[in-house]
């Protein structure tokens, strides 16, 4: 058992009343399915006003239908009372209760108050007798700001009831459908609705068949709903495309900002991979260069062996001198073979410090070559922000020229307008003055009353043909207007086509220009692999003379085993030996000074990479701005082609042929 049927019986018991079994029948079901219906159920009004508290306090009941119902006057008062604050009611049904002047102006207070009710429906309800109860209910509709669909068929509504509603159509932002059939509206009213519609904008579907008046009239109103459907699917078209275009860019900006995030996670393993090899090619040198200084550390203990042995030979020096000359001769000879062997080493460093120096020299071309495509791009970028400065002029002289033209025709109209009441002022008058003299002229002369009706037979049928013209020309301008309206709308269509292909064709320039940038880093890449692997062949080609060094020193070695058995021969030797120490340190030295110079080439050429990923950094920034700029005035002018498409239907809108119908049903 619901809640609203627990309510009920709590009522009917505190009040000694039985319950009604369609009201408890009815409230279950509303608790199930939120539909509260009684139609065609005639109450007492103890019962309304229960079935109004209940109404009030539940959140279940979602619609409302009382129609048929004959509901006594204190419970329709207490009904919409509780619908007037805040309740769920969402659909109301009101149709053939006999509503009375006091429930009327109670249903301007509902529509005032409530902001729920987005349907409601008062057919075969005389609302129109009560014009001022009328007219209150009007101001209620005039600040509603959720009613949707209002039903007031076979209200008796007459041209005054025209006019207030008119007054609540033209303040009033939500409605959406009004169905006004089977009135009395005549052409007073119905004039008075084609101003409100003229107005409005919300509207979008309204029904006047069956109040006395022309059809030319309904299908101005009508034309006028047409138009405001026709404004809120260009809208809805409008917003589906922003959202499209909104959602392509934000992927597009996505799938950049990826592959900058890959480039630059590439582009940071790479460095990483050439300072791993860097560091392990200088750990391997230092490992070389503590070896040598051990071999060095060696050969000194060796030789303070030999100056022991040299002191107790030096007894058999005497008897040995003329051997010592000749070792001094192949001494000499293989003192001319180093120096030579010396100066072909010094040969090859030089022809390898001037290849270094030719790297370098075409690296700084290269720089020098990225830096001039660098102002290329740069001036590209220019040459795009005027463009896009030139179009946004564009833009703004287009909408200086709608508006000069918009008020042109704004003038005209009222121009027309107050020459068009002017006449009918002037046509009442003359009205009224020949109605009298008939008057007077009816008692006695019947014959000349019947003459004036055939001559205004006559021209009654003259403004027939008149209007029958009329129509004709406003059904040519009608078709011109739409042709107009067609071409222009093509025109924008393929200007915005035609824009839209110049962008993605600069956008497609740019990636262009990106992946060129891209294979030049991979060459950059390639050549610091090539002159790494240069650099390895030098420390290669370094270990050669060291080599000889080796052997040099096994040559000397033999020479000293020699010596023990010669002590003239080893004194001598001990002197060029030292000779010999100090010539292999300075080739100690030089070597060095070739380390360091080779740590200096690569340092260099690590901070030129590094220069040059920071200008592609750089680059790839610029990019990234440069496409956001383009989004950015992709986004303004949309919205731009939005709104002077908006204010281009606007001004078509106030020149539609429905004002020219209604000055031409105001002439007649």
């Amino acid at each position: 058992m619901s809640n609203e049927v627990q309510e009920y019986l709590k009522l009917c018991q505190k009040n000694n009343i039985q319950p009604n079994e369609d009201v408890v029948a009815a409230l279950k079901l509303a608790g199930e399915t939120g539909e509260l219906d009684l139609s065609r159920k005639t109450l007492s009004s103890w019962t309304w006003e229960t079935l109004a508290r209940i109404i009030s306090s539940s959140m279940n009941i979602k619609t409302l239908k009382l129609s048929d119902c004959l509901i006594p006057p204190r419970g329709m008062t207490s009904l919409l009372a509780s619908l007037s604050h805040d309740c769920s009611i969402e659909s109301l049904d009101l149709r053939g209760n006999a509503m009375q002047a006091n429930n009327v102006a109670n249903l301007g207070a509902l529509l005032r108050q409530n902001c729920v009710l987005k349907r409601l429906s008062l057919e075969w309800n005389s609302t129109g007798v009560f014009i001022d109860a009328f007219s209150q209910l009007c101001e209620g509709l005039a600040t509603n700001s959720t009613l949707e669909v209002l039903d007031m068929k076979n209200n008796q509504l007459p041209p005054e009831a025209g006019q207030c509603l008119s007054s609540a159509l033209k303040r009033n932002t939500c409605l959406r459908t009004l169905d006004l059939r089977w009135n009395n509206l005549q052409w007073k009213g119905g004039n008075f609705l084609h101003e409100a519609m003229q107005i409005n904008e919300t509207v979008t579907k309204i029904k006047l068949t069956g109040n006395c008046m022309s059809d030319e009239l309904v299908r101005s109103i009508e034309q006028c709903a047409e138009h405001n459907s026709s404004k809120e699917r260009l809208r809805k078209d409008c917003e589906m495309k922003t959202d499209f275009l909104k959602r392509h860019l934000r992927r597009l900006e996505e799938e950049r900002t990826s592959e900058v995030q890959e480039l630059s996670r590439s582009n940071e393993m790479r460095i990483r991979e050439v300072i791993r090899d860097s560091e392990s090619r200088v750990n391997q040198l230092e490992s070389v260069l503590s070896e040598r200084a051990s071999t060095i550390n060696m050969l000194q203990d060796r030789l303070t062996t030999m100056d022991k042995t040299l002191r107790e030979q030096q007894e058999k020096k005497e008897n040995l001198q003329n051997i010592i000359d000749d070792k001094d001769k192949m001494y000499e000879q293989l003192v001319e073979e180093g120096n030579k062997q010396k100066q072909e080493f010094q040969k090859k460093l030089a022809e390898k410090e001037e290849e270094i120096r030719s790297m370098i020299m075409e690296y700084e071309f290269k720089l020098a070559a990225e830096i001039n495509s660098r102002k290329q791009v740069e001036t590209e970028v220019s040459t795009q922000l005027e463009e896009m400065k030139r179009l946004a002029a564009e833009n703004l002289q287009l909408n200086e020229t709608l508006k000069t033209v918009r008020k042109k025709h704004q003038d005209s109209l009222e121009e027309e307008r107050k020459i068009n009441q002017e006449l009918l002022v002037q046509i009442e008058k003359k009205c009224e003055e020949k109605l009298s003299q008939h008057e007077v002229e009816l008692t006695l002369v019947r014959a000349k009353y019947q003459n004036q009706v055939r001559t205004l037979e006559q021209s009654k049928e003259e403004m027939e043909r008149n209007m029958a013209d009329l129509r004709s020309q406003l059904s040519r301008e009608r078709i011109q207007w739409q042709d107009d309206l067609a071409s222009a709308q093509q025109q924008a269509k393929s200007r915005e086509i035609a824009r839209m292909a110049q962008y993605e064709e600069k956008i497609n320039s740019l990636r262009e220009e990106k992946t060129s940038l891209e294979k030049q880093l991979a060459l950059s890449h390639s050549t610091m692999t090539q002159l790494q692997q240069q650099n390895s062949s030098l420390v290669a080609e370094l270990g050669e003379p060291q080599r000889k060094l080796s052997q040099l020193h096994e040559e000397l070695s033999t020479e000293r085993v020699a010596a023990q058995r010669l002590r003239a021969e080893l004194s001598e030797s001990a002197s060029r030996l030292e000779a010999k120490k100090q010539e292999s340190e300075k080739l100690q030295r030089q070597l060095e000074d070739l380390q360091k110079t080779v740590t200096e080439l690569t340092a260099v050429q690590t901070s030129r990479e590094k220069e040059h990923t920071r200008e592609v950094d750089k680059l790839q920034t610029l990019l990234a701005q440069r496409e956001r700029e383009i989004q950015n005035v992709r986004a303004d002018e949309v919205e731009r082609a939005g709104v002077l498409y908006s204010a281009f239907s606007k001004y078509l809108g106030g020149l539609s042929p429905s004002a020219g119908v209604s000055q031409t049903s105001l002439r007649a």
